[in-house]
């Protein structure tokens, strides 16, 4: 029966970047294999070649699949499956495509951390007039609920505010 194996479990890309998944089929005889994203295969994508698939063989029995994604969408973030199948069974490992977002640019909004009731005030307003907002409890160290709040509005921990 095949054997498939992944060098990663996960990989990130930015969104709009090209990135190449990779997984290793040792099997003999050499059958069927393939990527899936989902339940749904992918294949090469002979228009715009948003996705080509490519197959180098490493030794007798073990070749290596690519599957190549160029110009990274919202959509093409999710799990993929790398399976193969001959006579004697199948096999297959997932991965997780993920976008890799820059950490001086993570959204529109800012942390802080706090005791447990506050008051927003206009320093951490942020861009949409909302900042991201975490509280602790000092005690513990235990980190609750993030909320959306605006400036000048009152928080309360375990309070539902509108957002």
């Amino acid at each position: 029966a095949p054997e498939v194996e992944l060098r990663t479990s996960r990989i990130g890309q930015y969104r709009g970047k090209e990135t190449k998944l990779e997984c290793l089929v040792k099997a003999f005889p050499q059958g069927i294999s393939l990527w899936k994203k989902g339940d749904n295969t992918v294949f090469n994508d002979s228009t715009n070649w948003k996705y080509r698939t490519e197959v180098y063989k490493e030794n007798a029995h073990t070749m290596a699949l690519y599957l190549r994604i160029i110009n990274l969408e919202e959509d093409d973030y999710g799990l993929y499956t790398c399976e193969s199948s001959n006579r004697l069974g199948n096999d297959s490992e997932s991965m997780i495509l993920y976008e890799y977002v820059d950490p001086t640019t993570r959204g529109p909004f800012k942390t802080r951390f706090t005791e447990r009731t506050t008051k927003v005030t206009t320093p951490m307003v942020a861009m949409h007039n909302k900042i991201k907002l975490e509280y602790k409890e000092f005690q513990n160290h235990k980190t609750y609920d993030t909320y959306n709040v605006c400036p000048g509005s009152n928080f309360k921990a375990g309070s539902v505010i509108d957002t």
